[in-house]
This record gives structure tokens, C-alpha cells and sequence, in this order.
């Protein structure tokens, strides 16, 4: 007992105590609290859009961050994109590594809906805040030009040097998965507006890095409701930019393309399906950056284009 309380009355052992309460509190309750709170104030002010949030958990110990049912909303309710969860997995000890290193990020159930209005606007361009806009509303005069010195004019350019050079943020993922993915396509430009739906979609890449010349092996599948699908397999290396692999389309249907282009042509909706496959190298390190496609394969089927009226086609 004697020995208990010299330890509880030790200043340096009640500091670190009332610290790790602290900590634990903070990061186990204020950190979600203020993240459930915060983030759908800051969207409603920024780009006056609706963020819905499930449960937020956060681990301080494990840095472990988990949100789930995330959905950005119009404001008459129909949404623009969300997600039944997210994980991330970030390794502590990564900051003495002198990189970032997230051990998993899992994207599960996102959901997106692009859409083109028929003026050609895009929905998630309109999404960015609005302010150089408001303030180039706000004054009609132009502002006087300023004379700029020669030594101002090098610091400029010094400076823009500098960003150039900036290094990426050292970072490295060692796994991510995006699982039941679903994309929802729609261009309203067309008298009948064309719809294409994208699920599920699953992608999946292993240590990608922005480190030198690290290299992560990925893959992508992705199908729509009319059995058509996209894969896409290789390695990809972000510092240089650097990929290679093999992509293919199978089984897309003429009708799909032509939806998106009915009202300039005269045709009624064809018949036909296209699958494209071919091995493909892109180098961005060079100073004249290359884009290589090889064993490229070409199928199509069942063609048939009838113009709009005729009985048979061409």
C-alpha cells in the first residue's frame, strides 16, 4: 500500500495518467463528435450541398478511422455520391519512416451519379465553392495594373521554380480495395437522355507509393447491366508516372454507344456488339512522354445499322 501511493502521489506519474485520459477521451469521442459535426456544416457553407453521416469511430492507439452510410446530396435529396463505409488503416510508426504509410483503405458500396445537364454542365464540376466567382460578381471594375519590377518578376519566377521541384508527399498504400462499387452515368443533352450503369466495380491495388520508382501491382473489373465489362490489370509506379499491362472492353453493345449520339445521326438503335483487348505501355519520365499500344485485338459481332424508317438494314 505504502508503495501504491508514493506511486499515485508522484507528479510525473499523475501528469502521465491525466494525459492518457485525455488522449483516450479526445480521440474515442471528440474526434468523431467533431467530424459528424463539423463536416456537414463546412459542405452546407462551402458548396451549399447536404452531407449525411452515419457512425464515426475512431481508435487513437490503432489509428484506425472507420465512417459509415456517407452520402453528398443535392438539396432536393437525390444523391451525388456516397459510400456504405470507410476504412483506413494508418501506421503509427510510419512517421518515423519518413513516409506515410497506410496499411488498408477500404471503399465499400460507393456509389456515384454523374450527371450532364442539357446545357453540357457537369454535376461535380458545380461542386467546387463558389467564392472567386462571387467576387468576380462583386466588383466591375477591372483593378489597376501594377508595375512589376525586374527583382519582383525573379522572385516570382524563383518561387514558381520552387513549387515545381516540390517532391510529392511521401506516402505509401499497401492495400486498396473499392468493393460493389456502382457508377450511374446520365446525359441529358439527348431528346432521350442517355444512361449507362456501372456495377458492381471493384478495384484493388497493392503497394502503391509515392517513393521513387516503386512499383504496385492493380486491377479493375467493372460491369454494366447489360453484361458488358471492362478489366484492366498491370503494374503502376506514381513517381515517375509509369504503367503497363493489359486493358480490355467486352462485350459493349452498340446501342450503349449509340444512345449517347442518337439525335446526330439516322439511325435506329443498332444492333452489334464490340470487344476491344490490348497489352499497353505509358511513360510520363521521359521528356517526350509515350503512350505504347501492342497485341491489340479487335472483335465485332451481329452488326446491324438501319436507318431510321427502313425496314432492313444497310
Amino acid at each position: 500500500m505504502t508503495t501504491l501511493k508514493k506511486i499515485f502521489n508522484n507528479k510525473l506519474v499523475i501528469t502521465a495518467i491525466t494525459i492518457l485520459v485525455l488522449y483516450t477521451v479526445i480521440g474515442f469521442w471528440l474526434v468523431p463528435y467533431l467530424i459528424g459535426r463539423i463536416g456537414p456544416t463546412q459542405v452546407a457553407e462551402k458548396i451549399h450541398r447536404e452531407l449525411r453521416m452515419g457512425k464515426v469511430t475512431f481508435n487513437p492507439f490503432l489509428f484506425q478511422f472507420q465512417a459509415d452510410d456517407v452520402g453528398l446530396h443535392e438539396l432536393d435529396g437525390s444523391l451525388i455520391v456516397g459510400f456504405k463505409q470507410i476504412y483506413i488503416d494508418f501506421e503509427l510508426v510510419s512517421l518515423f519512416r519518413w513516409a506515410l504509410v497506410f496499411k488498408k483503405f477500404r471503399l465499400e458500396q460507393p456509389h456515384i451519379n454523374i450527371v450532364i445537364d442539357p446545357e453540357g454542365s457537369l454535376n461535380l464540376a458545380k461542386l467546387q465553392p463558389a467564392q472567386s466567382g462571387e467576387q468576380a460578381q462583386e466588383g466591375s471594375e477591372a483593378p489597376p495594373e501594377k508595375s512589376t519590377t525586374s527583382s519582383e518578376q525573379s522572385v516570382e519566377s524563383s518561387a514558381a521554380l520552387a513549387e515545381e521541384d516540390t517532391a510529392p508527399l511521401r506516402m505509401i498504400l499497401q492495400h486498396i480495395q473499392i468493393v460493389q462499387g456502382e457508377i450511374e452515368f446520365i446525359d441529358q443533352r439527348q431528346s432521350i437522355p442517355a444512361r449507362v450503369a456501372i456495377r458492381p466495380l471493384t478495384i484493388e491495388l497493392r503497394d502503391i507509393s509515392t517513393l521513387p520508382n516503386r512499383e504496385g501491382p492493380y486491377s479493375l473489373t467493372a460491369t454494366t447491366q447489360d453484361k458488358e465489362s471492362f478489366q484492366w490489370t498491370g503494374e503502376i509506379s506514381l513517381n515517375p508516372f509509369k504503367s503497363n499491362g493489359r486493358l480490355g472492353f467486352s462485350d459493349i453493345r452498340m446501342a450503349t454507344l449509340w444512345q449517347f449520339f442518337r439525335d446526330a445521326v439516322t439511325l435506329e438503335e443498332p444492333n452489334g456488339r464490340i470487344s476491344i483487348e490490348s497489352d499497353y505501355e505509358i511513360d510520363l519520365e521521359k521528356s517526350e512522354p509515350s503512350v505504347l499500344l501492342s497485341n491489340l485485338q479487335f472483335n465485332l459481332a451481329e452488326l446491324a445499322l438501319r436507318l431510321s424508317g427502313d425496314e432492313l438494314p444497310l
